[in-house]
């Protein structure tokens, strides 16, 4: 199936007015960066830019096999970043 030459700009429109409702609900400015490159160094890298004392994540989407294949965001960063990683549970799990 051929990519949506729109898609990118659709989707940063929607992440610019996501960011925009959050800083008028927090009362405080919300940063909105777009990266590129695979996910778990990336947020390693902003985390370590900004001087993180916190970082959370989802679980992975993934199978336990892909995921022990493939790898995680989360499972990157809590093998090789140096500060705390949360990992939030999927809401399909947390209810269980």
């Amino acid at each position: 199936m051929p990519s949506d030459p729109q898609g990118p700009a659709v989707a940063r429109e929607m992440l610019e007015r996501m960011a925009r409702s959050l800083s008028a609900n927090a009362g405080r400015g919300c940063e909105l960066r777009v990266l590129e490159g695979p996910v778990g160094p990336q947020l390693g890298q902003l985390a370590a830019v900004r001087d993180a004392a916190l970082l959370a994540v989802g679980a992975s989407d993934r199978g336990d096999l892909a995921a022990a294949l493939a790898g995680s965001p989360s499972r990157h960063l809590m093998r090789r970043g140096t500060w705390p990683v949360m990992v939030c549970p999927r809401v399909d799990h947390a209810r269980a």
